[in-house]
């Protein structure tokens, strides 16, 4: 079981999957992004730092916050490689169940089996994704508010509510 959450990948690199990974970059989390191809990861990753730099130079992000999001931040070449051996996984990709259920079932077939499953999900219940989750006990709602690097609240919604 896993005490302390220090690893996390965060699986989609949009708008909202950016910003979490920003948040938790800057939080002090070793993050590891992940996107639809090597490509769309590495362009994100790169997007994510330019607008790090450009936050703190509009106050919006605290000084220093964009040298901890560049330290803290990486990108990976696949789902499999980013979810290989962290402890937290966060599913931010389009709110399509289909997408959802294939990228929950990748991330399930590489990730450790007591790495926590995270989706951020705000119109899907939970329970039409968890049939896509080995062990669902793992497998919670962790739905991040909008825009995530700016507003600190997260609603959790776990198996006991479904």
């Amino acid at each position: 079981m896993i005490e302390k959450i220090q690893t996390v990948a965060v699986i989609g690199a949009g708008y909202m999957g950016g910003g979490i990974a920003q948040s938790l970059a800057m939080a002090g989390m070793k993050v590891i992004l992940s996107d639809v191809s090597p490509q769309a990861t590495q362009a994100s990753l790169e997007r994510l730092l330019r607008e790090a730099g450009e936050f703190e130079a509009q106050g919006l992000f605290p000084a220093g916050a964009a040298d901890k999001i560049k330290e803290y931040l990486t990108a990976a070449d696949s789902i499999e490689s980013a979810v290989a051996s962290v402890d937290f996984i966060e599913e931010a990709v389009p709110e399509v169940p289909s997408i959802k259920h294939e990228v929950l079932r990748r991330i399930c077939a590489a990730a450790r089996p007591d790495a926590i499953i995270g989706t951020n999900t705000s119109t899907l219940p939970v329970h039409t994704l968890a049939p896509a989750v080995v062990n669902p006990e793992r497998f919670l709602t962790v739905h991040f508010s909008n825009p995530a690097p700016f507003i600190p609240g997260v609603e959790l919604e776990t198996r006991k509510n479904w």
